[in-house]
Parts: C-alpha cells; sequence; structure tokens
C-alpha cells in the first residue's frame, strides 16, 4: 500500500532453492532495529517470508535482497521506497563467492 511519504509492505516472500542462504538488509527510515537478516531455505521449502519487514517504510528506505547457493551464480535485488509513487525494484546476478552484484546476461 502506497502511502504519503512511505509505503506499507504486507507481505515479503522470497523463493530460492532448497538450502539456499537468503540475507535481507533494510537500510533508512522504518526499518526494524535489527537491520539485517539471514536466512536459510528449509528442504520440501520453496520460498521464505520475512514477517519483520512486512511494515510501513519512510520514503527513501532500501531494501536489499542476496540469494546465493554453493556453486550457483546468486540472485541480488534493491528495493527503494518512493514518494507517492510504486517501490523501484533493480534485479542483479551474483558470482558464486562475490557479493558484489552485476548485470545479468540475457
Amino acid at each position: 500500500m502506497i502511502l504519503r511519504g512511505s509505503a506499507r509492505l504486507s507481505l515479503l516472500s522470497i523463493k530460492a532453492p532448497t538450502s539456499a542462504r537468503i540475507r535481507v538488509i533494510c537500510h533508512g527510515g522504518g526499518c526494524p532495529k535489527k537491520k539485517s537478516v539471514v536466512l536459510r531455505v528449509a528442504s520440501g521449502k520453496s520460498s521464505v517470508r520475512v514477517r519483520s519487514l512486512e511494515r510501513r517504510l519512510r520514503t527513501g528506505a532500501v531494501i536489499e535482497i542476496f540469494v546465493t547457493a554453493p556453486g550457483r551464480i546468486g540472485k541480488y535485488a534493491r528495493i527503494t521506497i518512493r514518494a507517492n509513487a510504486a517501490p523501484a525494484r533493480r534485479d542483479l546476478c551474483l558470482q558464486p563467492g562475490k557479493s558484489t552484484p552485476f548485470a545479468c546476461a540475457t
């Protein structure tokens, strides 16, 4: 839901392969006190819900999501909360063992 000067995230669910590592970092206004969350996808599951970030975030807040698995190309998503507009999303890739995102091949 888009509000004046903020947005409310009602559901943050991340799909990833089994045993993948998911790291979620929040910067800016409205983020929880614990700004970083690390999760693992359990066997038999394909998605993880991040309830700690299902909240109202102010304009300028940024959520960074890193999904990695051993020996695989990872996924990076950056969600930026904007004033009076839908949040902006940027998707990039991660090389195995690295944390610097790069443009994915098409």
